[in-house]
């Protein structure tokens, strides 16, 4: 008998999800992504929109396209869950599903720091990395800062790479603008370890980057400055990563808990609910040394491909046995065509294994030619 997958989100979790499904399922299942919008942004790339080197219409692909694989594509916005039953209610159906994929991510806000989101450009959205390109050609001899508002957030790098892209581009209209980073962490990426986190620190130095770790921003003050409580700081340009949280009706629905993330098997990415699986940011996983595992694409796409064989496992009546390692990977890029990599086992007891690779064009190519394998071979 034919049965019913249901994908909630389309982002990178939803789609290596339904690729990993369609290459086992197709003709013998229904595969049905639901996304409330009808184009996807590869959202790593707006880093690179930070330096000119993207443009917003380059990284966009109509998630529709999806259908050629098979698969089903509906838009429409999720308004209730109900896991047991395996019930979604959207803004134009209820669908009644027999397996179901959670990937709906993280929701971003500024609630309590309106006055920064006025003052600054959103890093994670198309609209904040174009407006950050637009500066390109303001006058020289300015100060900008880069700003993590709160942790967790997802791509734990981009910050630091958004510091260093902004940098390269400033350097060729403002020379003598100065780059800061304020942010809550202890050090840069500090799951991936102290050695890692020293060399993101040395990096930045190198580029002549100001870091200023264990500053949790409160707000501004009456006169325009970021205030961290004990310390205030001067800017003229501001661009900063927003709060993050799991999505409300996650919560609503008894997946998540208040100021929590939704609970899985860290192996099969099973739920608590038989049948309903969660993978990417909307996810909380804790690590042998209780930090969280960091929020980034390349966890979303090894969890979603376990996810959707344990399912394909359960469609042909075996047991979910397919297990996530833990690793994972991301570029660090700096400007210039250069680019680092870090990667390792973050599931390793006691902690976490990772290395970050020497800087060099190799790494920026690499970066380069995932964003060209997700635009025309994932969608």
């Amino acid at each position: 008998m034919s049965k019913r997958v249901v994908i909630l989100g389309a982002g990178i979790g939803g789609i290596a999800a339904a690729h990993e499904l369609m290459q086992h399922v197709k003709g013998k299942h229904e595969v049905l992504l639901i996304d409330r919008s009808d184009r996807y942004e590869f959202s790593p790339s707006y880093l690179w929109m930070l330096n000119a080197t993207r443009r917003l219409d380059q990284i966009t692909v109509p998630i529709s396209r999806v259908e050629r694989k098979g698969l089903k594509f509906l838009q429409a916005t999720v308004q209730t869950i109900d896991p047991t039953a395996k019930i979604v209610v959207t803004d134009r159906d209820s669908i009644q599903a027999d397996f179901l994929v959670i990937a709906l991510g993280a929701t971003t806000h500024m609630n309590g720091l309106e006055s920064v989101a006025k003052a600054g450009h959103n890093l994670y959205t198309s609209p904040g990395a174009q407006a950050i390109q637009d500066l390109g050609d303001q006058p020289a001899g300015r100060r900008v800062a880069v700003l993590v508002c709160s942790m967790p957030f997802k791509c734990p790098a981009a910050p630091y790479e958004a510091a260093m892209l902004w940098q390269s581009r400033l350097n060729k209209y403002r020379p003598g603008t100065q780059v800061s980073i304020y942010t809550p962490e202890p050090g840069p990426m500090p799951v991936a370890g102290e050695k890692v986190s020293n060399q993101l620190v040395e990096m930045l130095r190198r580029k002549g980057i100001l870091y200023h770790p264990k500053h949790a921003v409160v707000g501004m003050d009456s006169q325009g400055r970021l205030d961290f409580g004990s310390s205030r700081a001067e800017f003229d340009y501001l661009a900063y990563v927003p709060k993050h949280a799991v999505p409300s009706l996650l919560v609503e629905a008894g997946l998540a808990a208040v100021n929590g993330w939704v609970g899985v098997d860290r192996h099969t990415m099973c739920t608590k609910f038989p049948g309903v699986y969660a993978v990417g940011d909307c996810v909380g996983i804790s690590l042998a040394n209780g930090k969280p595992l960091p929020k980034a694409g390349t966890f979303a796409h090894g969890q979603a491909e376990t996810a959707a064989r344990n399912i394909v496992a359960e469609l042909e009546g075996r047991n979910a046995q397919h297990r996530y390692n833990g690793h994972g990977q991301c570029f660090v890029e700096m400007g210039g065509w250069m680019a680092g990599r870090g990667a390792g086992d973050f599931y390793a007891e006691p902690n976490p294994s990772v290395k970050l690779a020497m800087p060099g064009p190799w790494n920026h190519l690499g970066k380069v030619m995932f964003e060209k394998f997700w635009l025309n071979k994932m969608y």
